[in-house]
């Protein structure tokens, strides 16, 4: 499922999800929309009720989110329990904190029933220099891999 420019709908896509009871992928990718906390919330309860959920594949490419969005999107995924693999993926021009993505790895990693995710932050401005104390700040995670780069982040656990 792709959606591209405007606002995303989330009524329609949660009635959309809620309809396949026997999902167990979704691929999301939404393109130059503007999340609303709301919509975000509604989105992502749709998959509570999907006993057989197990992988969700989810970009968003130039959707102006910030930190609230992500810090959001994390806490809703760990709030389902069946969901077992998860890939994030975040392209955009705005900033996104360290902090928010250390968060967000620290939601995921400690969701005992999350077997692997795969996140990755791209357009970010992280000074070479500072690249040794984030590799040594996201060590603290178990079985956490991390590479870094003045405008990206990927960081998986399988």
């Amino acid at each position: 499922m792709a959606e591209e420019g405007g606002s995303l709908i989330a009524e329609s896509y949660g009635r959309f999800v809620s309809s396949h009871l026997n999902l167990e992928k979704l691929k999301c990718k939404l393109i130059r929309n503007h999340l609303l906390f709301r919509e975000i919330l509604t989105f992502l309860t749709c998959f509570k009720p999907l006993l057989h959920f197990k992988h969700f594949d989810f970009e968003l490419l130039n959707c102006q989110i910030g930190d609230q969005e992500i810090l959001l999107i994390a806490y809703g995924l760990s709030q389902t329990p069946q969901l077992k693999h998860i890939r994030f993926k975040v392209i955009q021009s705005s900033f996104l904190s360290i902090e928010c993505i250390e968060q967000c790895v620290e939601k995921f990693a400690n969701t005992k029933t999350l077997e692997s995710f795969d996140l990755y932050f791209r357009k970010l401005s992280i000074f070479t220099r500072d690249i040794p104390r984030l590799e040594r700040l996201f060590s603290r995670f178990e079985n956490i891999n991390c590479s870094f780069s003045p405008q990206s982040v990927w960081i998986s656990k399988k």
